[in-house]
């Protein structure tokens, strides 16, 4: 395993930009790397670890303590996916409209453009993007 920085920056419709930086751990697995990183108090989700999957065509972002979670997003799909919060669950779709994958042996490049669809409500679009550096 390495060490890596991972740069998260958040973008929803008609809010202000989110950007974060963790430090956590890649490795290689089946083709397939492989992120583990502690959320921050600052996102609000202290008690979260977050797993990214990035294979050659998709990203699956997976979170488990206070909020459980598995984010799905390959370019053209819908997923439909159970949102676990301290407070009860949440139905939502995931409709990936865009994803960018870049990636060589020092630095991974992410983009994601996306609606998160809840039942009854407009899709709210967000942009996220995903720098991740070998350290």
């Amino acid at each position: 395993m390495k060490n890596a920085k991972i740069t998260v920056y958040n973008k929803k419709r008609n809010e202000d930009p989110i950007e974060v930086v963790y430090i956590g751990k890649l490795k290689e697995k089946n083709d397939n790397i492989i992120i583990n990183y502690p959320e921050s108090k600052l996102t609000g989700m202290e008690g979260v670890f977050t797993k990214l999957i990035l294979g050659e065509d998709f990203i699956e972002i997976i979170r488990t303590g206070n909020i459980e979670s598995n984010l799905y997003f390959k370019e053209g799909q819908k997923k439909e996916v159970l949102y676990t919060l301290d407070f009860g669950s949440l139905n939502l779709t995931v409709d990936t409209h865009k994803l960018y994958i870049v990636r060589d042996d020092f630095k991974i490049k992410i983009i994601i453009i996306y609606d998160i669809i809840l039942p009854g409500n407009v899709a709210d679009r967000n942009e996220m993007k995903i720098l991740v550096d070998n350290i």
